[in-house]
């Protein structure tokens, strides 16, 4: 079993619970840039305290999962992870944030078909945002390199005036200009 193989297990699995998603990270990137690798699945997800047993109950025999974990990211508006048994991938679990940006990048996903199976990934524009905010915050290269990735792939299929109004909001305008000059 592959890490793509155990994405689409969590994907179908979170589908079939009605648990809205989008998976970020370094998938998102592979999506709409140039493929890499990475340690672990990110999402962002809502859950709710009711949905806890079930979720637990969908992923305890193949996964590692710890619900009280689960519980205090429901209330703390943090994060979880879960550990596939077998391969060992961690899937991280990112609660949606009650914050403008969050909300609005939510509600844009896109519903896409990986091998066969449904998947709900965050829009390029938003993941273009999301890895210059972490570029901002951790200077770390990979975050700017995988921006250049996407404005390379989907060159002239980007809403650039929904990426600079963001950019404006979450101060990141200009780093964003100088990508769109290069």
């Amino acid at each position: 079993m592959t890490q793509l193989d155990v994405l689409l297990e969590v994907g179908e699995t979170l589908n079939q619970l009605g648990i809205d998603y989008m998976l970020t990270g370094a998938y998102a990137v592979s999506f709409y840039g140039r493929p890499r690798t990475t340690q672990d699945i990110d999402l962002v997800v809502t859950i709710s305290g009711e949905e806890v047993k079930n979720l637990y109950s969908k992923f305890k025999d193949l996964f590692y999962i710890d619900e009280e974990s689960v519980k205090e990211a429901i209330r703390e508006k943090s994060m979880f992870n879960i550990i596939h048994n077998e391969t060992l991938d961690k899937v991280d679990f990112w609660l949606l944030k009650d914050n403008q940006f969050d909300k609005v990048r939510f509600s844009r996903r896109r519903k896409e078909e990986i091998k066969g199976k449904t998947v709900f990934i965050s829009s390029p524009e938003d993941v273009i945002l999301t890895k210059l905010d972490w570029y901002k915050k951790s200077d770390l290269q990979k975050h700017y390199n995988d921006v250049l990735g996407i404005f390379e792939v989907q060159t002239g299929k980007l809403d650039l005036d929904y990426i600079r109004k963001w950019a404006e909001i979450l101060s990141l305008i200009e780093i964003v200009e100088e990508i769109i000059k290069r």
